[in-house]
């Protein structure tokens, strides 16, 4: 189900925004037009939860922060708006709200209300800021269940990264990692050599063993972020690989 609004902002600005609801999924996206010709305004995507939470998750790179959705005191009041990149979300134990983005990073919460920025429109240094016709999306996810990978982190995922069609042949090292929350986020080729460098990362903040599965028999080696210092961690396609809260593994694969 597909509803078109049509919202006139400031003085001289038009927003157009299709409300798309799935059969078969929770996610409601916000499909945006913005013809902005105004100054000097914030406009902001504003939800109102019936969620009651004493702090929220928002993402940051390989992992999260975590902040109060209270004002009562000025360390707090500092914290009006943090900075979020997929997601942020909400949560109690049995039921949740995230705000999923694909390009708006400053999120706001206070109580039970979530806001997301989506136009900031001042004129220094750039007198024209901001102006012109933008498109972007956003959309809310109700989930069940606490923060989880499965409930926030995986759809936040989804909903950023669409599938491209592609009509070569393509071969991906990486077949599964066995937990969730263990997030491959980067396949690329080594810096100096032919070998394929994976970028794994631990994303709910708890220690995890995990099965990291191959497409083929490989020597492993773990590495710094650098890529260098190499150290054997083992041969084949089945790796058990351990990682503490929040840790990334920089993984470098030889094929045997």
């Amino acid at each position: 189900l597909r509803v078109r609004s049509v919202y006139r902002l400031g003085e001289h600005s038009t927003l157009t925004q299709d409300t798309v609801f799935y059969a078969h999924n929770p996610v409601v996206v916000f499909e945006s037009k913005l013809d902005w010709n105004d100054h000097h305004k914030l406009i902001k995507a504003d939800f109102s939860t019936n969620i009651m939470a004493s702090t929220f998750k928002s993402e940051v790179q390989f992992g999260f922060l975590e902040r109060p959705t209270t004002r009562n005191t000025s360390e707090e009041q500092a914290k009006y708006e943090v900075c979020n990149h997929k997601w942020t979300d909400l949560s109690e134990t049995r039921f949740g709200v995230a705000l999923l983005n694909q390009s708006k990073y400053g999120v706001s919460v206070r109580g039970k209300r979530m806001g997301l920025s989506l136009l900031k429109s001042g004129r220094r240094p750039d007198t024209s800021a901001d102006c012109g016709v933008k498109y972007f999306n956003y959309a809310l996810l109700p989930h069940e269940g606490g923060f989880s990978a499965e409930s926030v982190v995986l759809p936040a995922y989804a909903f950023n990264r669409a599938p491209v069609a592609f009509g070569g042949e393509v071969q991906v090292p990486v077949c599964g990692i066995s937990q969730p929350n263990v997030i491959c986020e980067t396949v690329k080729y080594a810096e100096d050599s032919d070998a394929t460098v994976l970028r794994i990362y631990e994303c709910e903040r708890s220690y995890t063993d995990c099965v990291l599965t191959l497409s083929g028999e490989y020597e492993v080696y773990q590495t710094d972020m650098l890529e260098e210092n190499p150290v054997l961690l083992a041969t084949g396609r089945e790796i058990l690989l351990h990682f503490n809260q929040f840790e990334i593994k920089t993984l470098l694969l030889k094929k045997k």
